[in-house]
């Protein structure tokens, strides 16, 4: 069993969020108004720019910061979880019970997902929590303002880290109202709550059976893809990826995919990154071996980047 690199765990972790047989906790209640799909339509990286404009009008800060609510207990909470999923799955193995390459994934990398959750436990003490600004109102009122924009980042990019997309995502939202030196260096613990929300959902549904990738194999495309998209949490892009990536569907266009639009721009030599309906018009063009097009652009664009 091999670990996933980094694009793939991005894939995997946007495939997880809630499930309705969730234990209920004190202060994990807290969230539970929360536990909607963290998906919304998805932008392009200037469309994303300016939504994180326009999101300082929504992100009304409380007057006094130290009034909040804590995190701390949710993040304790999907641990709890986690590791419940991590040894459902072990005895699964151990017992030479079939598991499903998501399963495989979460036994082959648990060790990671647990120094997450530390590292989230060590990097926001109750001390810097307390200081940083907290929204007023919305349905994250009482959380801090750098968490809402870190779920806003992930519910508009489908859950998939580009560093630069962040870097610009947080520089437009920074033109119009500065951040403070606190919520700067927790962005990228906000972004780690975030996802680990997700994948706490997946690890659930794995474990109750909710998801059966085996039954995939020999479904049609659109099935797979309406059957995915069902889950909360389960974007289009993340259906296509495991249509393309987990399933080897050869005609699948990962709709939205920024890597795939800017290689496309020059492979095309066009002026700008085209929006999604040129993608498509392009990619019809590659029918029926898109996947194969897609595949080809990526090595594109990572040769680009090196």
């Amino acid at each position: 069993m091999r670990a996933l690199d980094g694009r793939e765990v991005c894939g995997l972790e946007s495939l997880f969020f809630q499930n309705p047989l969730r234990k209920n906790h004190s202060e994990a209640v807290a969230l539970s108004s929360l536990e909607e799909p963290i998906r919304a339509e998805l932008f392009s990286a200037e469309r994303l720019e300016q939504h994180a404009e326009s999101l300082v009008a929504a992100q009304r800060v409380t007057a006094t910061p130290r009034k909040g609510r804590p995190l701390l207990p949710r993040v304790l909470d999907n641990g709890r979880v986690l590791l419940e999923s991590y040894r459902a799955i072990a005895q699964a193995i151990r017992e030479e019970r079939a598991i499903t390459p998501a399963a495989e994934w979460l036994v082959d990398n648990y060790h990671i997902v647990d120094e997450q959750l530390r590292e989230i436990r060590d990097d926001l003490p109750p001390g810097f929590y307390r200081e940083l600004p907290k929204l007023a109102e919305g349905h994250l009122q009482g959380y801090p303002r750098v968490y809402g924009l870190a779920w806003a980042f992930v519910a508009h990019t489908d859950s998939r880290f580009d560093p630069e997309t962040l870097r610009q995502f947080v520089r437009a939202y920074q033109r119009v109202q500065p951040l403070t030196i606190g919520e700067i260096w927790a962005v990228a613990i906000s972004l780690r709550l975030v996802l680990v929300e997700h994948l706490r959902g997946l690890a659930e549904r794995i474990v109750a059976g909710r998801l059966d990738p085996p039954a995939f194999e020999s479904a049609a495309d659109d099935e797979v893809r309406s059957r995915l998209i069902e889950v909360p949490g389960i974007g289009r892009w993340t259906a296509d990826i495991y249509l393309l990536m987990a399933l080897g569907r050869p005609d699948v266009w990962p709709d939205g995919d920024l890597a795939l639009a800017t290689a496309m721009r020059s492979a095309k030599r066009l002026d700008l990154i085209p929006d999604g309906a040129t993608q498509r018009r392009i990619a019809e063009a590659w029918r029926p071996w898109r996947a194969v097009a897609a595949r080809l652009l990526w090595h594109a664009y990572l040769a680009g980047e090196r």
